[in-house]
């Protein structure tokens, strides 16, 4: 802790071997073959985009005799 102006500091070390995991969505509803990964100034960023929800709504017109 830094005592003058009572902050902290994270800082992350590279000793090794370095592995870290990240709970991903249901393959289901992912778009698998448009993900994509970027390393931009040592930052991976990771897309993983979503399957757009299809309405499989079947509409039907019912005929009524009054």
């Amino acid at each position: 802790m830094n005592e003058v102006e009572g902050t902290w500091r994270r800082m992350e070390r590279p000793k090794g071997r370095f592995n870290r995991r990240y709970p991903l969505p249901d393959l289901d509803s992912v778009d698998v073959d448009a993900i994509t990964a970027r390393l931009e100034d040592g930052v991976l960023t990771v897309t993983i985009p979503i399957k757009k929800r299809e309405d499989k709504l079947n509409v039907k017109n019912i005929e009524i005799s009054i």
